[in-house]
């Protein structure tokens, strides 16, 4: 693991790096189909030869298998059919694994090479855009501006890549990751895209939070509030969040003026099918409930769910005892589409359904995360 920037070193140092990996992917996957093409050459020259053994056994062994008893012929069809049977079990458990090894060895090739952190460059723009879009699913908030905003007050945050011995020339880098956090108080920022961010939760806020949420979300739009981006390519390890956070930390610390709150969207799953301990409702008194109540109960049901989330360092947001915090979740998986890494998986035989959580902190409680994940392993 290469180690995270400096903040004194110059932006323009880091300019060369983070470019191998897409080459050198190319030139791995030419190999692994000219080395398939040859073992396939061999298994036919191989099959050729056993079928050529097989034959000359067959007509040596003629004569013996005319005196083999009839009971000793069923029983080894039988066993045949015992071999077939288990040969179709071992392939129905490897296909049951697939999506498990799938992750197994996109972590055994991040694994393969160092990774460095650098401040944000527009060579970035591209994987950038990339991150945004595993928070805005299908929306229409513009993309572009944001990471143009996001480069504009770089070396502010960081952005993992390759470490410049494992780069080429003249490609777009690889963002594997972004940290960073961005003034939203569209009273005074001019960009579009600071109310579109706003706009977006409180319509996400008015179909799913309760009174409580969208109460806070308005008093949001009040005051000077940041949006923390904190993002990374699934199935990603985590050994470098720690010095990610410790870095945004340091940049954190030389604002003139804190934010009074940040808002926060992150990765979360719940395990389909389960009710937890919420009593049932009848379906007659549902009818009567109002928008308020279900949006109560559908709530209470999610909360009583067993929650899974995507990245280790998010659960601890929550187990903090400093401010305060104030969330809801909406679903995304009909924003996603079906056999992506990010719809709903099956992973130890349970179903986990892909939402988002957006969360308000006050200024104690995201200082205290900041600090807490800066100096926390995962």
């Amino acid at each position: 693991m290469g180690k995270v920037f400096k903040k004194k070193q110059s932006v323009d140092a880091a300019v060369e790096a983070k470019r191998a990996l897409k080459r050198k992917a190319d030139e791995e996957h030419k190999q692994e189909e000219e080395a398939e093409e040859e073992i396939s050459e061999q298994s036919v020259d191989s099959e050729e030869v056993v079928d050529q053994h097989d034959i000359e056994d067959e007509d040596e062994d003629f004569d013996d298998e005319e005196l083999e008893d009839e009971d000793n012929d069923d029983e080894e069809e039988d066993d045949d059919d015992d071999d077939d049977d288990d040969d179709n079990e071992g392939e129905e458990n490897e296909e049951e694994d697939d999506d498990d090894d799938d992750g197994d060895e996109e972590r055994k090739e991040f694994s393969d090479f160092d990774i460095e952190a650098f401040p944000l460059e527009e060579k970035d723009k591209e994987g950038l855009i990339d991150m945004l879009t595993q928070i805005f699913l299908r929306t229409n908030i513009d993309c572009n501006s944001i990471v143009d905003e996001m480069i504009r007050i770089s070396p502010f945050g960081n952005v993992l890549g390759p470490a410049e011995e494992e780069t080429v020339e003249d490609t777009a880098n690889l963002v594997f990751s972004v940290v960073t956090c961005l003034d939203l108080d569209f009273r005074k920022v001019p960009a579009d895209f600071a109310k579109s961010i706003y706009e977006f939760v409180m319509d996400k806020a008015n179909l799913k939070a309760v009174t409580e949420v969208r109460t806070a979300l308005t008093e949001l739009g009040k005051e000077r509030f940041g949006f923390l981006i904190n993002e990374r390519l699934l199935d990603f390890p985590t050994q470098a969040v720690r010095q990610c956070f410790d870095s945004l930390k340091i940049d954190l610390a030389g604002m003139q003026k804190p934010f009074d709150k940040v808002l926060y969207i992150h990765k979360i799953r719940y395990v389909d099918g389960e009710k937890g301990k919420v009593p049932s409702v009848p379906a007659a008194k549902k009818k009567k409930l109002g928008k308020a109540a279900k949006k109560r109960l559908a709530a209470d049901v999610l909360a009583s769910s067993r929650l899974v989330f995507d990245c280790p360092e998010d659960e601890d947001l929550y187990n903090l005892k400093e401010g305060s915090v104030t969330f809801f979740d909406y679903p995304v998986f009909g924003d996603v589409e079906t056999g992506s890494k990010f719809h709903i998986i099956e992973k130890d035989g349970e179903k986990l359904k892909p939402f988002r959580r957006a969360v308000i902190m006050d200024k104690k409680r995201f200082n205290a995360f900041i600090n807490h994940v800066a100096k926390t392993s995962y």
